[in-house]
């Protein structure tokens, strides 16, 4: 989809904000900070925290970090990845 298209549809409100990211910021400093060490971005941050808010999630990935990342539960993450088991 170009650009401007793409544009369009967020100006008329075709896509859903998902994210409520003032409900899940606090969580996503939180997974900054816990995985400083990996860094984790805060795209990745934001992905996890949605999974964790998304009952029955999966998370499509071409980023191994997602292996490491785990949820507020310490359960890993449901991947769709070609390294996914």
């Amino acid at each position: 989809m170009p650009l401007a298209a793409f544009c369009r549809h967020v100006q008329v409100g075709h896509f859903v904000d998902a994210l409520d990211f003032d409900r899940l910021a606090p969580r996503v400093m939180e997974l900054m900070e816990r995985y400083a060490n990996v860094p984790m971005s805060f795209a990745d941050a934001c992905l996890v925290a949605l999974a964790e808010s998304t009952p029955d999630a999966r998370v499509f990935t071409l980023d191994r970090d997602f292996l490491i990342y785990r949820q507020h539960d310490d359960k890993p993450l449901t991947l769709l990845a070609p390294f996914a088991q």
